[in-house]
């Protein structure tokens, strides 16, 4: 994942044509996704939902010709000195969590703690992945803030289609909070949905990014059931 930030512009000269790209806030593709779009003399591409679009539409336009040029090296992210001008001031970097290939997972927010031993991590926690929920494309957004786990379905119009919040249902003495995924999800999902062992790897990856751990150490053989500790 290369560091972005909006209004940023970058400028490359190729075959004696000075090419500038330029960071926006959105796209043609996705209103929340940024955008970018190329420039030469007074030419300029459209609004791309990545670099390499931008410039190679732009590129070919010029030149005539089908060559494909990479919009990460038009951006600069092969030069150190710009990584390291992006990353200026920026406490937290967004991760990813893969599983076999087919869901990624993106954790894009954590909370803060004095606690040495958390290395500065806090409770608080927000992550998404893409998946198909009633027959469409959707994101998945989950938040823990402030001893609440909440669950947030988005379809690619923006719109949100499914909301769950509620309290984590078991508090310990230690002040930690058991969590049994079925029973959260049965709110956010169609009565009698059938989860596939995908979707349910994909949420025991987010808590177990949360710092959860899992306490039912067995097969979906033995039992359906999934519990975290917090």
């Amino acid at each position: 994942m290369y560091p972005i930030r909006i209004g940023m512009k970058t400028q490359v000269e190729i075959n004696g044509k000075k090419f500038i790209m330029r960071i926006l806030e959105r796209n043609k593709f996705d209103l929340n996704q940024p955008g970018y779009t190329c420039q030469c003399d007074s030419d300029s591409s459209e609004i791309e939902d990545n670099p390499t679009n931008a410039i190679t539409s732009l590129y070919r336009q010029i030149f005539k010709t089908q060559t494909k040029i990479s919009g990460s090296m038009v951006m600069g992210f092969d030069k150190d000195s710009i990584f390291t001008e992006l990353l200026q001031d920026i406490e937290f970097c967004p991760y990813s969590i893969s599983i076999a290939d087919k869901l990624t997972i993106m954790g894009f927010s954590l909370g803060a703690s004095k606690k040495e031993s958390w290395l500065g991590a806090g409770e608080e926690y927000m992550a998404s992945f893409i998946h198909i929920f009633r027959k469409e494309r959707c994101i998945f957004v989950q938040k823990f803030i402030k001893n609440k786990s909440i669950v947030e379905v988005w379809n690619n119009n923006s719109t949100k289609i499914s909301h769950y919040e509620g309290s984590l249902p078991v508090e310990w003495e230690s002040g930690g909070n058991i969590i049994e995924i079925n029973t959260i999800l049965t709110n956010l999902y169609p009565k009698n949905y059938q989860f596939s062992n995908r979707e349910m790897q994909a949420w025991s990856s987010m808590l177990k990014a949360a710092s959860c751990t899992d306490i039912t150490p067995f097969n979906s053989e033995v039992s359906p059931v999934i519990v975290f500790y917090n």
